[in-house]
């Protein structure tokens, strides 16, 4: 669904921001604050791909592509310290 961008406080976003050149500014599944808010209007954004509010399935694929990517990136790794990191990263993807 797609909204302005003064609309979006609170919501999470559906699709990757990205800037006019292309460079992504707030990934997918991202929960929109005021402050986020402001900064995207200076950015010249004017509106956004949100979830509805029943898109409950939708988050938690989302959230299943961030650990997904988590775990490709640490894969070639076998260390205490390098597993520590990588569930501390999980963790922080799953509580934020």
């Amino acid at each position: 669904m797609n909204i302005q961008i003064t609309e979006a406080v609170g919501r999470t976003t559906s699709l990757a921001i990205v800037n006019s050149r292309g460079a992504v500014l707030i990934p997918a599944g991202f929960e929109l604050s005021e402050k986020v808010i402001e900064a995207l209007i200076k950015q010249g954004i004017e509106s956004v791909e949100v979830l509805e509010s029943n898109e409950n399935d939708v988050i938690a694929e989302i959230m299943q592509k961030k650990i997904d990517r988590i775990e490709h990136l640490f894969y070639p790794y076998d260390s205490l310290k390098m597993n520590e990191l990588k569930t501390c990263l999980i963790n922080q993807t799953l509580n934020s």
